[in-house]
């Protein structure tokens, strides 16, 4: 255990991210009743391009998400 390093790279791998949130995930469900769901909602214009969205999770029966600002030029 003497050998590691601490790791902040500005831009991280999103290998890397989905390795630490899927290993957080199968963790937390363990002791989760409720489990894990994803709740996404997009905002989509005529054409059917995303101009905002709601991205989350679902966890312990308490929700957590993450908005965006709307793509200009709204």
């Amino acid at each position: 255990m003497s050998d590691l390093t601490f790791d902040m790279p500005e831009q991280s791998d999103p290998a890397d991210v989905a390795f630490v949130h899927n290993s957080l995930r199968d963790y937390n469900n363990q002791f989760s009743p409720h489990g894990h769901r994803p709740l996404n909602i997009f905002l989509r214009d005529t054409d059917g391009a995303i101009v905002a969205g709601l991205l989350g999770d679902t966890y312990y029966g308490l929700s957590l998400i993450h908005i965006s600002e709307p793509t200009r030029p709204y």
